[in-house]
């Protein structure tokens, strides 16, 4: 699930890249957290366990993402409060926190398979 991860961040950047051009920083501000969790995927599969050769085991890899995903949705809470309109408000926080919580699930299916 790294490639998928890093594809995930790749399309972030993409969005950050098109929300500054276009001149929307609140935005761009609001979308930076969700690259919480694939980040935090890479670093365990890559970092840890290709680079370190460290054996992690499936409650740890479970228990930080657990935790990345509340760390992501506490951050896209403090972002949202910049953007004005109480409708697009709410449509970012539900929508960003439903893919963290897909992406997480997936994830951790992944660490328990």
């Amino acid at each position: 699930m790294v490639i998928e991860c890093i594809v995930i961040i790749g399309v972030f950047v993409l969005m950050e890249i098109a929300f500054l051009k276009s001149r929307h920083k609140v935005w761009a501000l609001a979308v930076l957290p969700l690259g919480i969790v694939p980040l935090t995927n890479i670093v365990i599969e890559l970092l840890v366990k290709k680079l370190f050769h460290a054996e992690i085991t499936d409650f740890v890899g479970v228990l930080v993402l657990t935790i990345a995903v509340a760390v992501e949705a506490a951050l896209l809470g403090f972002c949202s409060s910049l953007i004005e309109s109480k409708r697009s408000k709410a449509s970012f926080i539900s929508i960003s926190n439903t893919f963290n919580i897909a992406l997480a699930i997936i994830l951790i299916h992944n660490i328990l398979a």
